[in-house]
């Protein structure tokens, strides 16, 4: 693993803009030049920026918290806005693997518009249903009328539940 010192002499961190630069080193390569932002989307997709450092490849936002604090994270660093290329350092908190998973997006394959809401095809009268994941399990939260109504109880259920992790779709 690298170390803080080592980090900062190959890079340059502004975490008020969450980017990385190169820093003047000889031979880093014939490819980087110094002052170029350092980093690109990783290859397994979802917007994570690395960088690769001698033949190993780092997350950003992850060389962004040993950047700043001294040490590497304990377990996770979530994006608090959940835009995985925004390394200002504001915006990145250590966090578990559960915590983490509390700050995910509306689902891609949600048709409701509702983070948390989904239609029953089977109910007549109250037709959307409310759920959440409160510590890994699935909790159903009521049967509504309309998908607004089963939002709201979703809202008061994910403040009270994931506290400063919610996010609301």
């Amino acid at each position: 693993m690298l170390t803080q010192a080592q980090v900062k002499d190959r890079l340059h961190y502004d975490p008020v803009t969450g980017i990385f630069t190169h820093n003047n080193l000889p031979k880093l390569s014939r490819h980087i030049r110094p002052g170029e932002v350092a980093g690109a989307k990783n290859s397994t997709g979802g917007g994570y920026l690395q960088v690769r450092i001698k033949c190993q490849y780092y997350s950003l936002h992850r060389l962004a918290w040993i950047y700043m604090t001294g040490s590497w994270p304990k377990a996770q660093i979530d994006h608090i806005n959940g835009n995985p290329s925004d390394n200002r350092f504001e915006n990145l908190r250590e966090c578990s693997p559960l915590e983490n998973s509390r700050n995910r997006g509306m689902a891609s394959h949600n048709t409701s518009g509702y983070k948390g809401v989904s239609f029953c095809k089977v109910a007549i009268k109250n037709p959307w249903r409310a759920n959440m994941k409160i510590d890994g399990k699935l909790k159903h939260l009521g049967c509504f009328r309309n998908p607004e109504e089963a939002y709201f109880e979703y809202c008061i259920n994910v403040i009270e539940h994931h506290k400063e992790f919610a996010n609301f779709g």
